[in-house]
């Protein structure tokens, strides 16, 4: 070999070398890794703590309604003029027997009003309540359990001006549709003595449904109007497919119903007022992990067979139930990817109002405040000619004539 070949070769070797040195450093400290795909983990399965063991329900393919509002849509137009009904808090609103006014609790004065549509207040009781953290009216709206934050409960008849004192280990109250029966966890420190549990209005002839364990937090109390179920257990088999949970629908007799399997988690429900259909939110890994509205049958046999995804991105706590399976929803005008996992995210949006039909899983966008405002609670009038509402902002509750 001459010389100056095994020059060049040398040469060219160095290069190589250094090439690949640089390869290997670039490799192993700057390279900015390919982003991986989201995982969502499932959980273990739960104990039962008590709660019944059910069949699984199936969905129906998804039935579109009459497609106004669909994901993503921004809406314009359609303003309805926002008039102050309060110039303080409104806590706890719902909508009064009469259909026509609502009744709140004012946390300064710690009174309960009613106001109608037109601003005429009045006082439910002379009698003050102090620091109230939580209210739970019965259907008829002349009774209220009241939850304070050092655990005391009290329930007041406004009609007789009775209160009666509740045991303070109860907790997540909710009338039966009568109003003469309570459903609540009784919760202790010791995870073998937490129950559901049915009761009198005066905290007499308690019973024991069902044991809870350590799955409190995962049981929603829900009477619903047919006198059928009294809660749903979020206890289900997690593991039977990716992005589905299982819901237990209990009775006051330990019955055997079927399950409800909803297609996504984070599950949120209220009945119709027919008492045989239900209006769901579940966060689906389908839409970027929004809260989705859901409709199902939900009585005897038919328990999760006509089951609609209604094209509104909200959760069940911004909508009114009212006759004739229709509700109606504020829903955010921007919700951002995950806000189902923290509803707060919402918190930040203004709202606008969609009428849903419980039966088809139609939306009809009624219109929007002409003030923005982000919706945390809504009622409707008996003849749904006004929405009321309160603003998270302030408080204040508001109303709105719908055209």
């Amino acid at each position: 070999m001459s010389p100056k070949l095994k020059k060049i070769l040398i040469i060219v070797g160095f290069i190589a070398v250094i090439l690949i040195l640089g390869f290997i450093i670039y490799f192993t400290f700057f390279r900015v890794p390919a982003e991986q795909p989201v995982i969502i983990p499932t959980e273990e399965p739960p104990t039962t703590g008590g709660l019944p063991l059910a069949g699984e329900a199936t969905a129906r393919p998804e039935v579109k309604g009459d497609a106004i509002g669909v994901f993503g849509e921004r809406i314009t137009g359609g303003l309805l003029s926002a008039d102050d009904l309060t110039a303080i808090s409104a806590n706890n609103i719902t909508l009064s027997a009469t259909g026509n006014s609502v009744q709140y609790y004012d946390a300064d004065s710690g009174l309960f009003y009613s106001v109608d549509k037109n601003g005429n207040t009045n006082t439910l009781t002379n009698k003050k309540f102090y620091n109230v953290k939580n209210v739970t009216w019965s259907g008829d709206k002349n009774k209220a359990v009241l939850e304070y934050p050092d655990g005391s409960n009290i329930i007041y008849n406004f009609k007789t001006k009775q209160q009666t004192t509740l045991p303070k280990h109860w907790e997540d109250f909710n009338f039966s549709p009568d109003g003469e029966k309570l459903i609540s966890k009784s919760i202790s420190d010791d995870v073998d003595a937490r129950w559901l549990i049915s009761s009198n209005v005066d905290g007499t002839n308690t019973k024991v449904i069902t044991a809870l364990g350590e799955n409190a937090d995962k049981v929603q109390v829900a009477w619903s109007p047919n006198n059928q179920v009294v809660a749903f257990s979020s206890t289900g088999d997690p593991t039977s497919s990716l992005g589905t949970e299982e819901i237990y629908l209990l009775g006051q007799n330990n019955e055997n119903f079927k399950s409800l399997k909803v297609q996504g988690f984070n599950f949120q429900a209220k009945w119709a007022q027919e008492g045989d259909r239900l209006l769901y939110n579940v966060t689906d890994p389908g839409t970027d992990f929004k809260p989705v509205l859901w409709i199902t049958d939900a009585s005897g046999d038919n328990i999760g067979t006509n089951a609609v995804k209604v094209n509104l991105n909200t959760w069940v706590d911004k909508c009114t139930v009212v006759s004739n399976y229709r509700a109606y929803c504020a829903v955010p005008k921007i919700l951002d990817s995950g806000a189902g996992l923290e509803p707060r995210a919402a918190y930040e949006s203004d709202d606008i109002i969609y009428a849903v039909n419980l039966k088809t899983g139609a939306v009809n966008f009624i219109g929007e405040p002409d003030t923005d405002y982000s919706i945390s609670q809504v009622s409707v009038s008996e003849k749904e000619d006004y929405i009321f509402f309160t603003d998270r902002a302030t408080g204040t509750l508001h109303k709105m004539k719908v055209q």
